[in-house]
């Protein structure tokens, strides 16, 4: 017989087991009836992974179609960290096959780390070698998958570099300062030019292939996907045979000046506008880069020798010179507006400036000099007294005048790094010792020297006003983005900014003496274009150069005369004369917008002879060369 102490344990005991199974009854339950659906999905988790498809970036065309960037399929290697098994021991072999660096793949993983059962995208356009490698050994890479995806595709090259920019994956800054959650880890997205201002627009919506995987992370099969949605295509003012044409006369232009000895740092700049809208038709850099080189995995070294040429830098847009004696035409329509000068008006140059002793470019002076022919030979002692006279009825006025051409401004163009420039005026001088403005700093500027810089795209549109009667167009180089469907989400149309007042009669007399300078018996570019089959003008310049080396050669033209369709503004550093080093450029740049065939180029002048001058009898006076380069204050 059962004591009844021992009953009561046995009791106990039983309402014990009675509850642990009726707790692991009702938490089975719970598992399977209310969190049923939770866990499966976390079980199907673990055996299907979304691969990310990357959406094509938009197609870049050329104003007629001709394609400047598209893409290509190439092999791209992704890792799921959860799946790794042994982390280091894959990471290290999976570095050694595509050349990265351990601490990069981690640091990779580590971004993601809040979705460990996502592929972390490591390395875009691997190598056949790299490809093949990974294949042989996937048995042996738990969590390691190849697929493939888009690649940006620059079908040129460098042409037009500075112009489409170039793409790069997404760096941890943006991935910070990115408060809209757009961009992950690997994304690729536009590091310059437009395709980092229209990143937005081209980009597109990726899509993902969902497929099964086996216990070590290997796709299996796939279950399904969602595609990606292509970006929107953008087409370009860019006339790309105009482009071409336009770069490879830099190129020429910089070969043979560096065959003649002049020590040149290899930068230089031009840039083509329509004339009556402001379309940017060409934007040529030198030195330049191959975009492609960005978008297939640029090597240190490769970035370090761009970075060392300063090739990314976009100096059409960005560089500032001072304009020498492309300036003139400011000074010229402020004294005959300001009724200070007529065409009938002359000057007598003999090769000095009396009240600051500035010389002129021609030692032996051009005698005697109206407007017409001061811009035909770029006389500086008349634009010295026009500078003067200006001063004389006040001191902002020539200053105010180069306002009005929208010189210290930038031309809004739709491309990232515009500089504005500067204009010389009395409040130029206010951060020297000396802050008074004197005379030979108001005849310096008025021959585009002292404290004025203008960029090569402000230089461009500048001419085009003259050309034109003083409309200033804002530039732009986007002139529709489409939708794949063909719908048009953004266009621009010509925007008149403002508006030179000034009458006909000045406009006509500007224009006649630019085109004296190309067609003239003595102009500074008669030698290109005296005989040419359409009539050009134009205006050389030679700017000063703050670190003491040879003048950067500036020329701009417009054509044809009668009718201005385009004009056209390049510099090349430490190139000296206009004429002989950006004149070349503009005739190629017109053979291939005119359709006509160079004949054999024509010897450029040789310099005049320089004639004795008596000594200085008092402080020596600053020196010039054409276009005014000044050395002196």
């Amino acid at each position: 017989m059962i004591s009844r102490e021992l009953e009561k344990r046995v009791n106990m005991f039983s309402i014990a087991v009675l509850l642990v199974f009726t707790v692991l009854g009702g938490r089975l339950a719970y598992m399977q009836l209310i969190q049923g659906n939770h866990y499966e999905k976390l079980a199907e988790g673990n055996r299907i992974r979304k691969l990310p498809i990357a959406s094509p970036r938009g197609v870049f065309y050329d104003r007629y179609g001709a394609v400047l960037a598209t893409n290509r399929p190439a092999f791209a290697v992704y890792i799921t960290p959860a799946e790794l098994g042994q982390p280091d021991q894959v990471i290290d072999r999976v570095a050694g096959i595509i050349g990265m660096a351990p601490e990069e793949i981690k640091k990779k993983i580590t971004a993601q780390a809040s979705r460990p059962f996502e592929p972390v995208r490591l390395k875009t356009n691997l190598t056949p070698e790299e490809h093949t490698r990974l294949e042989e050994l996937k048995s042996e890479l738990p969590g390691v998958v190849v697929d493939v995806q888009p690649i940006r595709d620059y079908l040129n090259g460098e042409l037009a570099a500075n112009v489409t920019g170039y793409v790069g994956e997404v760096t941890a800054e943006e991935l910070a300062d990115d408060k809209g959650n757009t961009y992950e880890s690997g994304d690729i997205v536009g590091q310059s030019g437009l395709e980092k201002t229209l990143d937005r627009y081209v980009r597109g919506v990726d899509g993902g292939r969902l497929v099964e995987v086996d216990a070590r992370g290997r796709a299996v099969t796939t279950i399904g996907q969602i595609d990606p949605k292509p970006g929107d295509n953008v087409i370009l003012t860019i006339d790309a045979e105009l482009q071409k044409a336009t770069e490879k006369s830099l190129d020429d232009a910089i070969a043979a000046l560096q065959k003649q000895g002049k020590a040149l740092t290899g930068v230089g700049a031009a840039v083509v506008v329509n004339v009556k809208t402001g379309e940017v038709l060409a934007l040529a850099n030198r030195p330049s880069y191959d975009p492609n080189l960005f978008a297939s995995g640029i090597s240190q070294a490769q970035y370090q020798e761009i970075l060392s040429k300063k090739a990314l830098y976009n100096w059409a847009i960005s560089g500032t010179y001072p304009p020498g004696s492309t300036f003139k035409m400011v000074t010229a329509a402020a004294a005959l507006e300001e009724g200070l000068t007529t065409t009938k008006d002359t000057v007598y140059d003999t090769g000095v400036y009396a009240p600051t002793k500035q010389k002129d470019w021609v030692p032996q002076g051009h005698g005697l000099v109206n407007i017409y022919r001061a811009l035909e030979v770029s006389c500086d002692i008349y634009f010295y007294e026009m500078g003067s006279r200006l001063l004389n009825k006040g001191q902002y006025l020539l200053h105010d005048w180069a306002v009005k051409f929208g010189l210290g401004s930038k031309t809004g163009i739709d491309l990232p790094g515009e500089a504005s420039g500067t204009v010389a005026g009395p409040d130029s001088v206010k951060s020297l010792k000396d802050s008074r403005w004197y005379l030979a700093d108001q005849t310096s500027a008025a021959i585009g020297q002292s404290f004025t810089t203008m960029t090569p795209i402000q230089m461009a549109v500048y001419t085009a006003e003259v050309a034109n009667g003083g409309l200033r167009y804002r530039p732009y180089v986007v002139k529709q983005i489409v939708q794949p469907d063909g719908k048009v989400v953004l266009e621009n149309k010509p925007e008149e900014v403002s508006r030179v007042q000034a009458s006909p009669e000045t406009w006509n007399t500007i224009r006649e003496g630019m085109r004296e300078v190309n067609m003239g018996p003595e102009g500074t570019a008669a030698w290109l274009f005296a005989n040419y089959p359409i009539k050009t003008a134009g205006k050389t310049g030679s700017a000063e150069n703050t670190r003491g080396q040879e003048t950067h050669g500036w020329y701009v033209s417009f054509a044809p005369f009668d009718d201005p369709e385009i004009a056209v503004a390049v510099v090349i550093e430490n190139a000296g004369h206009g004429s002989n080093s950006g004149g070349p450029v503009v005739k190629a740049i017109y053979d291939q917008y005119f359709h006509i065939a160079p004949p054999a180029p024509p010897a450029p002048p040789a310099p005049p002879a320089p004639t004795p001058t008596p000594a200085p009898t008092q402080t020596p006076a600053p020196t010039t060369t054409e276009g005014g380069g000044q050395t002196g204050p």
